[in-house]
């Protein structure tokens, strides 16, 4: 101490102060000190192999990995980031050590357990009646053998599907997404293929699926057959790549198979003009580097007759084999193409950290846990929502949006319930629930509004079994045919009943009247000459606005007048009845219309024209 200073007993009171805060800043800090070690206490005690996994993570990856503190969560979320690392990291260096890249081919349907193809009773056969199958194993063997010839390419599926690839067998089981995805990720798979074959028609033949354009016999569910115009048809192949697919693989394989296809004289379908990044691409939610096949529509005639060449089909899967090179060139800079792997500079490049951040978010959100999946979102809104990486955080920020708006109607039906107002509570326990039943990374939100909503109001929905698994578990039975199919002989309809009129395209007038009513010469003169005459009678709504008597206002008057238009016979279903002279009294354009052989005539599909004059055959 200074002798010339002198100590007063303020200043002396003031140094004891300054020790006694400096005493309660250690104690601060150690205290936070503990607290921050008892947070991360799952971290730190496993030891200095969680060190080293967390200084090999990304950034923003070990910002999220450090805040979390629940041990179950933290334990899966570890084991996802490493099968990352095993599967996607370092893909070079694992092949020239003599890994091979894996790639899973998933089944597409298969046999039931009642020996069943499960693809017809979903009605997934094509215009000549074969099961989607059987194009399907046509299509995996050829690409079998194109994979099976790279020394860098392993194939991994079910035994069974496996020994249909080889050609050592022809039937396979059915395999439900979870098992497959399960037994891709046992076997370290890089991507996930689905061979199928679109069979979706515009409506059902008496026989089979139709998806061309003309006039058909159909049914209806009840079995009764229709004459129905088909105006259009569905044909053309599609690739579905995976939405949650933030490497960007998945989408750039689809676009460079739509070029290798459309090159060899295929014609992609009118759905996001062949490449569809299917929104309800959930079957491979936990496997997003995948694609689905869905090469021509099997119920077209045209599409099943390439897949049926042999030599088209082989063109059809080198496509599929040069884009999976192409691929995994420009995603992983890997050229595999020839005897020895070698290094590619490129640009496509995919985010390692952009792709695990995406696959911790979903794994959160299909946990329940949307807080924790939404900040996740976020922070690859903040990292990569500018850069080319943008259309695939849209999405992720469009599934953020959703999970959030049916957490605000959950919290606003509690609020509701506390309030005993349980109407209010039951409508949005509902709007909660209808947001996230069909999306399957909602499953834990929706596991959790149904278990409240059901203690509160009981089932929401009763389950049925699907017309698939209905339909198996039928005993297959021939169909009933009454007496009536056998027995019924048709005759000759009186003049005055409705004849069904049908035109196909191209058709002339007098072929289609021959065959729709089979009259002789002279009839035949009469009936076209009724035709190209024919007019319709047809009353018109005439509207007019006229001055009331002493009134400015107006007074609103309709009147019905009747005026008449030719008929113009083109291509179609019309029904026309005639008079006993040949005049027509009726004719209406239809796009469908019963066969009933009491109501109308027709010597083509009802044998029962008025004209006609040969003996009838029985109708079975």
């Amino acid at each position: 101490m200074n002798p010339f200073v002198t100590v007063t007993p303020a200043y002396k009171e003031y140094r004891i102060r300054i020790k006694d805060m400096k005493s309660i800043y250690k104690t601060l800090l150690f205290t936070c000190l503990f607290i921050h070690l008892l947070l991360h206490a799952p971290l730190l005690l496993a030891g200095t192999d969680e060190v080293v996994f967390l200084a090999s993570q990304p950034e923003a990856v070990r910002t999220f990995l450090e805040e979390e503190t629940d041990i179950r969560d933290l334990k899966n979320i570890k084991a996802l980031l490493m099968r990352i690392d095993d599967t996607y990291g370092n893909l070079l260096g694992r092949l020239k050590k003599g890994d091979k890249i894996v790639i899973h081919v998933d089944p597409a349907h298969g046999m039931l357990k009642n020996g069943r193809w499960r693809g017809p009773l979903g009605g997934r056969y094509s215009c000549t009646g074969k099961p989607e199958e059987y194009y399907s194993l046509l299509m995996v063997r050829d690409l079998y053998k194109l994979l099976s010839v790279n020394r860098h390419i392993s194939i991994s599926s079910t035994d069974d599907h496996m020994a249909c690839m080889k050609g050592e067998s022809d039937s396979y089981y059915d395999i439900t997404f979870a098992d497959s995805i399960k037994l891709a990720f046992k076997n370290r798979a890089l991507f996930i293929i689905s061979e199928h074959l679109n069979n979706v028609s515009l409506d059902k033949k008496a026989g089979g699926l139709i998806n061309t354009r003309g006039i058909h016999v159909t049914r209806d569910r009840r079995g009764r057959k229709y004459l129905s115009l088909i105006k259009g048809e569905l044909r053309g192949f599609l690739t579905l790549y995976n939405k949650l697919d933030t490497t960007g693989f998945s989408r750039y394989y689809a676009y460079d198979l739509k070029r290798r296809l459309m090159s060899i004289g295929m014609k992609p379908n009118f759905w996001q003009r062949g490449t569809v990044a299917d929104d309800r691409f959930v079957c491979f939610i936990d496997f997003p580097i995948s694609i689905i096949y869905e090469t021509g529509f099997i119920s077209n005639p045209r599409d099943e007759a390439l897949v049926t060449d042999p030599e088209m089909r082989k063109k059809i899967v080198e496509a599929q084999y040069q884009s999976l090179l192409e691929s995994v060139r420009e995603i992983f800079s890997v050229d595999i193409s020839g005897p020895e792997p070698l290094p590619v500079k490129n640009n496509r490049r995919y985010s390692m950290s952009l792709f695990k951040l995406s696959r911790m978010a979903i794994y959160y959100l299909e946990d329940g846990d949307v807080k924790k999946g939404a900040a996740i979102i976020n922070k690859m809104k903040d990292l990569y929502g500018q850069t080319r990486y943008r259309s695939f955080i849209d999405h992720y920020i469009r599934i953020k949006n959703r999970a959030l708006k049916a957490e605000r109607f959950y919290q606003t039906a509690q609020k509701y319930r506390s309030r005993k107002k349980m109407t209010l509570a039951r409508a949005y326990y509902l709007k909660a629930i209808r947001l996230t039943r069909t999306k399957d990374y909602f499953d834990g939100q929706c596991l959790k509004y149904k278990q409240e909503y059901q203690e509160l109001f009981g089932s929401p929905r009763k389950d049925k079994p699907s017309r698939e698994v209905a339909a198996a578990e039928k005993p297959s039975r021939a169909r009933n045919i009454s007496k009536r199919d056998i027995l019924y002989r048709p005759i000759p309809a009186p003049m005055s009943r409705t004849f069904i009129l049908p035109i196909e395209w191209g058709q002339d007038l007098e072929e289609a009247v021959k065959k729709a009513m089979n009259p002789d010469e002279k009839d035949m003169e009469r009936i076209m000459t009724a035709l190209k005459n024919a007019s319709i009678t047809y009353k018109r709504k005439e509207t007019r606005w006229v001055k009331r008597k002493g009134s400015r206002k107006l007074k609103k008057v309709v009147s019905w007048k009747q005026e008449k238009r030719k008929i113009s016979f083109t291509s179609g279903i019309y029904l026309v009845r005639f008079t006993s002279d040949l005049t027509i009294q009726r004719a209406e354009r239809v796009t469908r219309v019963q066969l009933n052989d009491r109501k109308y005539q027709n010597e083509q599909y009802l044998n029962n024209s008025f004209f006609a004059r040969h003996e009838r055959e029985k109708k079975i």
